[in-house]
């Protein structure tokens, strides 16, 4: 802490001044964005984010576009094995409940009478 509490802190590291319309190399080839941020026990760090060029964009399209292949390949498989298999279930209840009515008159044993 500073002596007097009233004065400003020194500043810790001289700035960088640019004048405007000041371009580097970099600024020139694509567009640069600088993020500088300072964390929790204050050391100060910086990361240079480039703008992506066409062969990025077309990368990432293409990534995106066999993702998506995929999971419409996956839902169809999925409804097509599904489907079949619900319908052969079904159609088992109907078949089961229907032999076991068939085979209790067959063998004239019917429903138990409800208990009073």
């Amino acid at each position: 802490m500073s002596p007097n509490p009233n004065q400003p802190e020194t500043p810790r590291v001289e700035p960088e001044i640019i004048p405007p319309g000041a371009e580097t190399r970099q600024r020139r080839r694509g567009r640069v964005e600088d993020f500088v941020f300072v964390d929790g026990q204050g050391r100060m760090h910086s990361a240079r984010i480039k703008m992506p060029g066409p062969f990025a964009i077309g990368i990432g399209v293409a990534i995106f576009a066999v993702i998506a292949i995929l999971v419409l390949s996956l839902a169809v498989s999925f409804a097509l094995i599904l489907v079949p298999v619900v319908v052969v279930a079904i159609a088992g209840a109907f078949a089961y409940g229907y032999t076991r009515r068939w085979w209790n008159r067959v063998r004239g044993t019917g429903y138990p009478a409800p208990r009073r």
